[in-house]
């Protein structure tokens, strides 16, 4: 089984921060991961028919990080989910990229692919690569300014009579205009909104 170091949530959102400053400086939405994956990374993206249906995962990417295997059907059927699966991968390069490149002792691509499905994918790095991705396509401070303005259309509405809910109740109806502002999934949103309430309770 792989193993890396435990990275504190705090530490992946710093690194989600400085990875947009440095290749998306003007912080617009939706974050242009395609863009920054193939033209500012230089890392190829190659759909792969059968990927998810035969080996159970949506994507992979080289040892060198020079290329990203994403399933075909995700990638020209799901765009929210494939933008999602390239930030999962761009959090691999990110965050464990030196330690994935230790890995790198296979003769062929076949035997890389199968390392990652056998062992990475069930490893905490995948749980990593995941919270990278929620930081990366949905960064606090956008996902904090369209929240008040999706709760303040919210509010217009003669139904709440000015009143609205708690946050909380509030986050499962605001993930879905927040989603379509982001380009991910709404489950995605809503997880990613879940985290940020939470995150700002803890704040001393």
């Amino acid at each position: 089984m792989v193993t890396s170091d435990f990275i504190p949530q705090k530490e992946i959102e710093k690194a989600a921060i400085r990875f947009l400053k440095e290749h998306h400086p003007d912080g617009s939405i939706p974050i242009p991961i395609d863009e920054i994956v193939e033209i500012k990374l230089k890392i190829k993206v190659v759909p792969s028919p059968g990927l998810l249906r035969n080996h159970g995962i949506d994507a992979f990417s080289t040892p060198d990080f020079k290329e990203i295997y994403i399933d075909h059907m995700q990638f020209t059927e799901s765009e929210n989910r494939a933008r999602f699966t390239l930030a999962h991968e761009v959090g691999h390069y990110f965050l464990h990229g030196s330690f994935i490149k230790e890995q790198a002792t296979f003769t062929d691509l076949d035997e890389w692919r199968n390392f990652v499905i056998r062992d990475i994918r069930r490893d905490p790095l995948e749980t990593q690569a995941n919270m990278f991705a929620a930081f990366l396509l949905l960064p606090t401070d956008s996902l904090a300014k369209e929240y008040q303005e999706s709760k303040s259309e919210l509010a217009k509405n003669e139904g709440f009579g000015g009143a609205l809910p708690d946050d909380r109740t509030l986050a499962p109806y605001l993930a879905k205009p927040i989603s379509r502002k982001f380009k991910v999934s709404e489950r995605c949103a809503e997880l990613r909104i879940g985290n940020w309430l939470n995150s700002r309770q803890n704040i001393p």
